[in-house]
């Protein structure tokens, strides 16, 4: 079977969802949902199938005036 619209193919797909959730000899006890936070700075976190945080491709924009001065000059801003 070959259905090339879109439309089609994901009614399809939601049928046999059905058919699998109704007469699939397993019972569904957990369903992992995970939510995550971030501050608007942290750029590069993902989402993935095995809920994994991969942190390699974080980065963190730096729009502080004051990044990379001492805590005298801090203060004396």
């Amino acid at each position: 079977m070959s259905e090339n619209d879109d439309a089609q193919r994901y009614a399809i797909y939601q049928k046999m969802d059905a058919i699998l959730i109704d007469e699939a000899p397993v019972i569904f006890l957990f369903y992992d949902e995970s939510s995550r936070f971030a501050k608007a700075d942290i750029e590069g976190l993902s989402r993935n199938a095995l809920n994994l945080l991969p942190l390699k491709r974080r980065t963190k924009r730096n729009e502080n005036k004051n990044c990379g001065l001492s805590v005298k000059q801090r203060l004396n801003t």
